[in-house]
């Protein structure tokens, strides 16, 4: 389920987790993980998240040219914090990419069925009315499970009663 929703003018969407974490508050929810991918957060994130008690699973940046050129991309490097070196060493885990890997079918599976219907850009002008528009485009998803689950648990009684 799409659970909130953001728009920014800013070209990138590095340091956005922490106003997404903030929006979350403000409706009285936190998430125990959340998956990101790698420019969705800078290292002020990570730590202001990491000690909320919010895990974050999200790759390093430059894991394949790190690799490449024989350097361990989960390892430590000389400027990191102690939140940061402990978060790098975690994503460096079967474990940590195992659960990451959750993330390209959840958050690509709303985009993907909007690009297929031919949506490519905000028809609206203005934040306010981009926002608008972003909600009406994660609604959709969000239906389209509820009615799905609702399929389910009705298929479910079905069986239980016959």
């Amino acid at each position: 389920m799409v659970v909130t929703v953001a728009v920014s003018n800013q070209g990138s969407d590095n340091g956005q987790l922490g106003p997404l974490l903030a929006q979350l508050e403000q409706q009285q929810t936190r998430p125990g993980v959340v998956l990101v991918d790698s420019g969705c957060a800078d290292e002020e994130d990570l730590e202001r998240a990491e000690q909320a008690g919010v895990q974050v699973l999200m790759p390093p940046r430059d894991v394949r040219r790190d690799t490449e050129a024989g350097r361990d991309p989960y390892a430590r490097k000389e400027r990191d914090r102690d939140v940061v070196a402990a978060w790098r060493a975690r994503m460096g885990t079967a474990e940590a990419q195992r659960q990451y890997r959750r993330r390209a079918p959840v958050a690509e599976g709303v985009h993907a069925p909007q690009a297929n219907r031919g949506w490519q850009r905000f028809r609206l002008r203005g934040l306010a009315k981009v926002r608008t528009e972003a909600w009406w485009h994660a609604l959709a998803p969000n239906v389209a499970r509820l009615l799905a689950w609702g399929e389910l648990l009705t298929g479910a009684v079905r069986a239980a009663a016959a």
